[in-house]
């Protein structure tokens, strides 16, 4: 079972390296590795752990019994004292409740909002039907769809979430469009049918006029 640490009530972070691989591996969820390099902590162009997941991967991999939540334990606060040759030293204040604190299990609560019950949903379907996700806001969409892992191979969709009430205008479309043709994708609009719940995928490919 895969434990993940649970900070500020909404983010999950894995910290085990070998749990991070079995998810990418195992589960195809990817995550967001958002820790520095021990070797080169001055550069963000590669990260480390902790791996982040969003709220989607973390309730699909609930709902897969595969992961664990956790409340992340805070260290104690060091104690800075002067030794008599008057040299700072920092020990940790070890008392023994420290050593006899739980490790609670947290309760989730993702999906709530109609909006995030529609974003999971698009989320786990996309999954269930072989693909790999990733968050798409660098390209103004909800997700990134690789066909494969996203180390070997570029996406192919940035996917769009909206409600069948919300309104999505041509400016957004014709933006949309031009944005994702630009870095060679295509943009997937995901909504819901109303009348039977099923999902429906809108595939739009700007080609341009000449």
């Amino acid at each position: 079972m895969i434990v993940g640490r649970v900070v500020d009530e909404n983010r999950v972070l894995i910290w085990n390296a070998e749990d991070a691989y079995k998810l990418r591996k195992d589960h195809r969820i990817v995550g967001n590795y958002v820790g520095a390099l021990p070797c080169k902590p001055r550069q963000d162009v590669w990260l480390g752990l902790p791996l982040e997941l969003m709220p989607e991967e973390t309730t699909l991999l609930l709902e897969q019994g595969v992961l664990r939540l956790h409340e992340a334990q805070r260290p104690p606060l060091p104690n800075i004292h002067s030794t008599e040759e008057g040299v700072v030293e920092k020990k940790l204040k070890m008392s023994t409740d420290d050593h006899a604190t739980v490790d609670r299990v947290v309760r989730w609560s993702f999906p709530q909002t109609p909006q995030e019950e529609l974003h999971y949903k698009v989320f786990r379907d996309l999954w269930t039907k072989g693909y790999y996700l990733t968050a798409g806001l660098k390209y103004g969409g909800d997700y990134l769809v690789y066909p494969g892992d996203p180390f070997l191979v570029h996406s192919h969709y940035v996917a769009i979430v909206k409600d069948s009430s919300e309104v999505f205008s041509t400016q957004q479309l014709i933006l949309a469009g031009r944005v994702t043709t630009k870095v060679k994708k295509n943009v997937l609009l995901c909504s819901q049918n109303t009348s039977n719940g099923e999902l429906v995928y809108i595939t739009v490919q700007w080609t341009g006029i000449t």
